[in-house]
């Protein structure tokens, strides 16, 4: 007699998973900081809070609304100048050419962008 071929029975497949959608997890409630982190003066110089230009010793009123046509609102605009700033304002400003450095400008917004009346005066004279 010849041998018979065994063939194997086909293995059973079992069911593929039934794939039940995850519940979306909830995120974390934002723990409030211990401490309030201070804003930078880009953040604190709100446009619609000017500083008072007049403050500075050597701008008056026609200055003073020349700078706020060249975006200059804030004290800490000014403190932050640098020699090509100066040097751009500067041939803007017309028959006040020369104010920014003469006046030191820089140096006087940089008190008052600080808060520091009394530097300010002390240096200055009366705001």
């Amino acid at each position: 007699p010849q041998p018979t071929a065994v063939v194997a029975a086909p293995e059973a497949v079992p069911p593929a998973p039934v794939l039940v959608p995850a519940e979306p997890e909830m995120p974390a409630a934002p723990q409030p900081a211990s401490e309030p982190i201070p804003a930078s003066p880009a953040v604190t110089a709100a446009p619609e809070q000017p500083d008072d230009l007049l403050r500075l010793k050597g701008v008056g009123p026609k200055l003073k609304a020349l700078l706020i046509e060249l975006g200059v609102t804030r004290y800490a605009q000014i403190a932050a100048w640098s020699d090509s700033d100066i040097a751009a304002i500067d041939a803007r400003l017309g028959n006040f050419k020369g104010r920014p450095v003469r006046d030191q400008w820089v140096d006087q917004a940089k008190y008052l962008a600080a808060g520091d009346i009394a530097g300010f005066e002390a240096k200055y004279g009366k705001v």
